[in-house]
């Protein structure tokens, strides 16, 4: 008995030093934590710094990316006589619309659209989606995403065929789409008669009827959401472009005046690097032959001890064999001894208390 209460003492005493000892640690890290307070607070600082400057960055490009091909669609439309029936902005607005429900950039499709309005039959009776223009947009981006070539060739083929379907149905066909011989005739037919429209909508349902809603229905959520950013960054650029061009002027100054003042300083940098090589080469040129010289003898010793070491390789993996040959065989036993024991642990326990 008095053993057992001498037993219990000194394990309270043990417990004791432990938690004051954990205490004692956790006051340091503590003054370490409060003596980092200020560096930390630094470092989060320059570090929300650096990530508002790298936004700022890929709004202006995303805006000056967005802004030429704004551009080429405002001089297609001005260079066309405005033949497709829609303005810049809404071609934008439809481009950008488009984006957030395929995932496509919208750039990528707003290329494409320039492609099509430089085909002058080509064009919007209304502009709310159900036009030609629109349709064929939709199209092309239907048949990229069911791998039929990448939005702005099939915006040409479209382009081809829309414009002159007699003709261009060849190429079309070429590009995966397929007519029936009465949609060919009636086809035909239609455009000799001067019902071009008529006959574009043969097209398009024809093209419609084989991947209509393909790009929409193979988005996923972070397609969609890459795409929403995006269009959030360029809104963002486009706030921060007037200001930028504004400061674009004194920017070029500065550097016409910073340029001559840095070229002495980059010239008298480089000259110093020559002289620097120049005097290091009579120094150096003597220990090339003592560095190869000691690379083959480092070469040479270790192929001395692979010679040595590598008869000794296949006995020694033979003896590892049989040694796991002859111990695999006792694991199961063990584990079944050792599984054996599990119950007895609580008895032991309450004998050692």
């Amino acid at each position: 008995m008095a053993q057992s209460a001498q037993l219990t003492i000194d394990i309270a005493a043990d417990v004791k030093k432990a938690v004051d000892g954990i205490e004692s640690v956790n006051g340091k890290l503590s003054g370490i934590g409060k003596a980092f307070t200020g560096t930390a607070i630094a470092g989060a600082a320059v570090a929300a710094g650096k990530a508002l400057f790298d936004m700022g960055s890929a709004a202006l490009t995303a805006a000056e990316d967005g802004r030429k091909v704004f551009q080429a669609t405002e001089q297609i439309i001005k260079a066309t006589g405005g033949a497709a029936g829609v303005s810049a902005e809404y071609v934008t607005g439809y481009a950008e619309k488009l984006a957030l429900l395929t995932g496509i950039d919208d750039e990528l499709i707003q290329s494409g659209q320039n492609l099509l309005l430089t085909f002058k039959n080509v064009k919007n009776e209304v502009n709310d989606g159900t036009g030609i223009f629109d349709r064929a947009t939709v199209a092309a981006a239907d048949l990229a995403a069911a791998g039929f070539g990448s939005m702005e060739s099939n915006a040409v083929q479209l382009g081809k065929a829309l414009n002159d379907p007699i003709t261009g149905m060849s190429a079309l066909t070429r590009s995966g789409v397929t007519f029936t011989e009465q949609e060919k005739e009636t086809i035909r037919t239609l455009q000799e008669s001067g019902k071009m429209f008529e006959a574009q909508n043969v097209i398009l349902k024809a093209v419609e009827g084989q991947v209509g809603g393909t790009a929409e229905a193979s988005a996923s959520a972070s397609d969609r959401m890459q795409v929403a950013w995006d269009i959030a960054l360029g809104t963002i650029g486009d706030a921060l472009l007037p200001i930028v061009d504004k400061l674009l002027p004194t920017f070029t100054k500065l550097l016409d005046t910073l340029v001559p003042a840095i070229t002495p300083v980059i010239e008298l940098v480089a000259a110093l690097a020559v002289d620097l090589i120049d005097a290091l080469a009579p120094a150096i040129e003597p220990l090339i032959p003592l560095i190869a010289e000691l690379g083959a003898m480092i070469a040479q010793e270790m192929g001395a001890v692979i010679r040595q070491v590598a008869p000794l390789l296949p006995p020694m993996i033979a003896a590892l064999g049989q040694f796991l040959k002859a111990v695999l065989p006792l694991i199961p036993s063990a584990i079944k001894m050792q599984t054996a024991w599990l119950p007895l642990l609580p008895v032991i326990t309450q004998l050692i208390t």
